[in-house]
């Protein structure tokens, strides 16, 4: 690769996720048309009222449609972006997976107490209890004649309480099902879209170049 192919290489950026021109999603495309062009020369640019980023080569993703219709070939180089979809990530330890049903817990907490919330509230509480997260204090009844179970997170003095409820084995099936599902956006909750890999760019003069 000659040096001046390489340094324009260098400085093409990340793949984005929607098309430059119509800003549809782009990212799990599969692969889309990626071009670059040269570096602004204006006298805009020249007088130094333009960033420095916007001197050099510029990167344009587009979808296939927008592609299709694009008259303007006055760009240095076109190559094919290859997009893949994040790879979903499960539970990778106690210490996330014990996070992860606080982090439910602590949600459900904040919802209106109704029947299924009270029984997930105790499903979790006797599940985190199991896991070491909490800790058994004591059992209450409630002015109500209901009966409150109190627990203590580890490392902290805060209490919580939930209700005693009845759970059937097909509720309880239920809610670990719910369980599952949350465990799973949890652990890719951080996860970023892959930016994708790029075929290396073709240097030819746009006439002359070919889909590869």
């Amino acid at each position: 690769m000659a040096a001046v192919e390489k340094d324009l290489y260098l400085k093409i950026g990340r793949p984005t996720n929607s098309c430059v021109a119509c800003g549809a999603e782009i990212a799990h495309a599969g692969k889309h048309p990626s071009i670059l062009r040269k570096a602004a020369e204006n006298a805009e640019a020249l007088d130094g009222s333009k960033d420095a980023d916007d001197l050099g080569p510029r990167r344009e993703d587009y979808c296939s449609k927008c592609w299709q219709d694009l008259s303007e070939r006055d760009f240095v180089g076109y190559w094919l972006a290859k997009r893949e979809p994040p790879k979903v990530r499960k539970i990778e330890s106690k210490k996330e997976r014990n996070a992860g049903l606080l982090a439910w817990f602590e949600h459900l907490q904040s919802q209106e107490r109704d029947e299924e919330t009270r029984q997930s509230l105790f499903f979790l509480a006797h599940l985190l209890m199991k896991y070491g997260v909490f800790k058994w204090q004591r059992t209450e009844t409630a002015e109500d004649d209901s009966e409150l179970i109190f627990f203590k997170a580890t490392g902290s003095e805060d209490e919580v309480s939930v209700a005693t409820v009845e759970l059937s084995d097909e509720r309880s099936v239920e809610i670990k099902r719910e369980l599952d599902a949350f465990l799973l956006q949890y652990a890719n909750l951080q996860t970023e879209p892959d930016p994708g890999k790029d075929e290396v760019p073709a240097a030819a003069e746009p006439e002359s170049e070919t889909d590869s």
